[in-house]
């Protein structure tokens, strides 16, 4: 059974820009655009953790002047939330 098929309008540039590229990668431009598509997709369906937003945002140590044991010590965390 053949692949389902989508038109889409381009500009004159995108479609010279999608024949280099494929040129270049030795792909048909048809295979070059459904692997962008595909990427595009997997990177928005990825949802960063905080972990990962906090590490990029760079505040992941930013605390010089805390204690060093200020997430394992347990007598930080009296009175810590609302008991």
């Amino acid at each position: 059974m053949p692949s389902p098929r989508l038109s889409i309008r381009i500009t004159p540039e995108l479609e010279r820009r999608i024949h280099q590229r494929a040129r270049v990668a030795g792909r048909r431009p048809s295979v070059l655009v459904r692997e962008v598509l595909e990427q595009q997709f997997v990177a928005q369906d990825s949802t960063p953790s905080c972990y990962d937003l906090a590490r990029e945002a760079g505040v992941i140590g930013c605390a010089t002047a805390a204690p060093a044991d200020l997430s394992t010590n347990p007598q930080y965390f009296e009175g810590f939330g609302g008991r």
